[in-house]
């Protein structure tokens, strides 16, 4: 799949169930669910960083609401899968040293990692320690949104990380210590 059929903020493809916008300034499209996270922070365009029209802008908000109403339970589903992947990464690879020596397999699992419609979102895994940040971070989310606690619904991170293991998706390493 070549980057023109990528949404670049998420890495899915533009094929997805998703929304796709483009910025009126220049020719890249997005998710505009994507766009309006982005938004959030930067009022340019994420690759060529012209300036987003102001009407753009208001359109992916109004957009934004109306996808937040029916797709809560597949972001749901996505912090959780995140979450369960980043354990699980966390398991395999219990020390820095370990970590350094299997980066690119770690990488490449990660770009590769779907299971059913779920894909991964940009994740900094350049070492163990930013994983572990990543960790906390998608638990926080999945707080914030559920108004729950990600620890307290191990049921569903169980059946994530089983369905993760099924899925052939985490790479097998045999650690010889």
């Amino acid at each position: 799949m070549n980057e023109e059929e990528l949404c670049v903020i998420c890495h899915e493809s533009m094929e997805s169930v998703h929304s796709v916008i483009r910025p009126s300034n220049c020719t890249h499209k997005f998710h505009t669910v994507c766009l309006t996270v982005w938004l959030a922070r930067d009022t340019r365009c994420p690759l060529c960083r012209s300036s987003i029209d102001r009407t753009i802008r208001y359109t992916c908000r109004t957009l934004f609401l109306t996808a937040l109403t029916i797709s809560k339970e597949m972001v749901l589903e996505r912090c959780v899968y995140t979450y369960a992947f980043l354990s699980l990464l966390l398991q395999q690879f219990p020390t820095a040293r370990i970590w350094r020596t299997h980066r690119t397999l770690i990488v490449h699992t990660m770009e590769q990692f779907t299971v059913g419609d779920v894909r991964l979102p940009c994740l900094d895994i350049t070492s163990r320690a930013t994983a572990k940040r990543e960790k906390r971070y998608w638990a926080l989310q999945y707080e914030l949104l559920d108004k729950g606690c990600l620890a307290r619904t191990s049921k569903r991170v169980s059946l994530a990380k089983h369905a993760i293991l099924v899925s052939n998706s985490m790479p097998i390493v045999v650690l010889v210590l």
